[in-house]
């Protein structure tokens, strides 16, 4: 089980209204990562709770539980021991009594914490609804709250009675699991299965997603149907009204360059050039070196019409010293189970490892932007429809939209079948 698996158990265990289910036995908890429980005890998500009574025997394939038995011996000295029917008496380590439970309380905590709140939460319905406290997010000072259970019956109904959230204007509402279908009139409301992560040192929040959300959200409030933004590490897209949150990822760069012009065919180079603009007067200066200086310097260039090498020297020295951060970057997340930061890595190692592939050839040279066209093309029309592609699984109707509206190959473009008043 990975930490972003087990997190997410964790908050459907918090979410579900069962008895028992907030339980969680050391058995459970033996597969995790070294340090995991510490840390989300230190945070006051898991609290020790009462001991158990009975463990599953693990002597025999039967898979049944047994009560645990105890006896001095010798004397002073008290052991556990289970009777199992196929094995006989067979000992039981006592750590495997213990026993945590998920404590809400104990999250909304961590939560106020980590929002900068100034305040303690405050429990304001038991066991349903905190207020975190007051803090700055997307530039104004806002109230923040947890919410548990807003899918159970009566949810809504609870919530507009509650009038310290009702009253409250801009506020950001922080739910476990579940989408607020009818959220009270100005709050945001943003799942901790989308913000919610667990590192080394405990659990964090990526508040440049909830920052997106507000921000978001406040141009929805007037008015804005149609909206494709960069904002910090994610794209705002808004299209007829209806929200989307992306990631950063380089083929919606390339789809807003196309939207920000459209009905004009754009050549693939000048499109990447767009998102990565190319070293100031490195063309100039490779058309007038000869090929004995081109060959000095490791570049080669295979035409004499070519514009010129794809990247230059510092580029690629660049680009290696980025690695050589990169692999100590990994190394360091992965002594430090840190699942997200390990992931950005290793896509960014990998989107710099196909950089340089297409950049250079087998011997080191760089190729000619000529030569790099057509990797250019591939590469563009692999990340816009990439790009497409998770925009689909958000909004059917945006995606099939863009799908039909952007062309793709050596020549780009974004021609609507209807004007979109986007706003950047």
């Amino acid at each position: 089980m990975t930490v972003s698996d087990l997190l997410l158990d964790l908050l459907r265990r918090a979410e579900a209204d069962l008895p028992g289910v907030e339980i969680l036995t050391a058995d459970e908890v033996s597969p995790w990562p070294v340090g995991v429980v510490e840390a989300l005890v230190q945070d006051g998500f898991l609290s020790p709770t009462t001991p158990g009574t009975s463990v599953l025997c693990d002597a025999c394939l039967e898979d049944h539980w047994q009560e645990v038995e105890f006896v001095e011996s010798p004397p002073g000295a008290r052991r556990a021991y289970i009777v199992c029917p196929e094995a006989g008496r067979v000992a039981v380590d006592t750590a495997r009594l213990n026993r945590w439970r998920v404590n809400l309380t104990g999250l909304a905590g961590v939560l106020g914490h980590l929002l900068g709140c100034r305040e303690a939460p405050d429990e304001l319905v038991a066991s349903r609804l905190w207020r975190l406290g007051t803090t700055e997010l997307a530039g104004e000072s806002r109230d923040a709250f947890l919410v548990r259970g807003p899918a159970w019956p009566n949810a809504a109904e609870t919530l507009r009675l509650e009038q310290r959230l009702s009253h409250s204007a801009s506020s950001l509402l922080l739910t476990l699991v579940e989408i607020i279908a009818d959220p009270p009139t100005g709050t945001s409301v943003v799942p901790l299965t989308r913000v919610l992560s667990l590192a080394h040192n405990g659990l964090s929040l990526d508040l440049s997603y909830i920052d997106a959300v507000l921000v978001s959200q406040a141009e929805r409030s007037v008015g804005a149907s149609y909206i494709f933004r960069k904002q910090g590490e994610y794209w705002t897209i808004v299209y007829e009204g209806r929200l989307l949150l992306l990631k950063d990822a380089l083929g919606l760069g390339y789809i807003r360059h196309l939207l920000g012009r459209p009905g004009e065919s754009i050549h693939v180079l000048d499109l990447v050039s767009s998102i990565r603009p190319p070293s100031p007067g490195r063309r100039a200066m490779y058309a007038q070196m000869s090929q004995d200086q081109l060959d000095e310097e490791g570049l080669t260039v295979q035409e004499r019409d070519d514009l010129g090498p794809a990247l230059d020297p510092h580029a690629k020295a660049a680009y290696r010293q980025r690695l050589t951060d990169i692999e100590e970057d990994i190394a360091e997340a992965e002594r430090n189970n840190d699942v997200g930061a390990l992931g950005r890595l290793k896509e960014e190692r990998d989107s710099i490892v196909a950089e340089l592939e297409r950049a250079f050839g087998l011997r080191g040279r760089a190729r000619a932007v000529s030569s790099s066209a057509e990797r250019a093309r591939s590469a563009v029309g692999q990340a816009v429809s990439s790009a497409l592609r998770k925009m689909s699984e958000a909004d059917v109707t945006l995606g099939r939209f863009l799908s039909k509206a952007i062309e793709r190959g050596t020549f780009c473009s974004y021609t609507p079948e209807r004007p979109v008043p986007w706003e950047f």
